[in-house]
């Protein structure tokens, strides 16, 4: 431990013995509520980065393969020459 760590540490320690029991109490009550909330169920870590991988392939799949596309011609031009009398 070096020389600012210790000296932090000399600090709080004084400035603990100089609060009160009441401040105390709170400050350890307050402590234990935010400890045990902590201990809920969180998500995996890898579910973030799967999620965002999934969804820059279905983007991707959407580029490549624009929806309605069925084949890759170019439309004929049957209609001109239907129905000429």
């Amino acid at each position: 431990m070096n020389e600012f760590e210790h000296s932090a540490r000399q600090t709080l320690r004084n400035s603990e013995q100089l609060l009160d029991r009441e401040t105390t109490a709170e400050l350890a009550q307050r402590r234990e509520l935010a400890l045990a909330a902590t201990s809920k169920w969180q998500l995996p870590s890898f579910f973030a980065p799967a999620a965002s991988m999934a969804a820059a392939s279905l983007v991707a799949l959407v580029l490549i393969y624009p929806f309605g596309a069925t084949d890759n011609t170019l439309p004929q031009d049957d209609y001109l020459t239907e129905n000429v009398e």
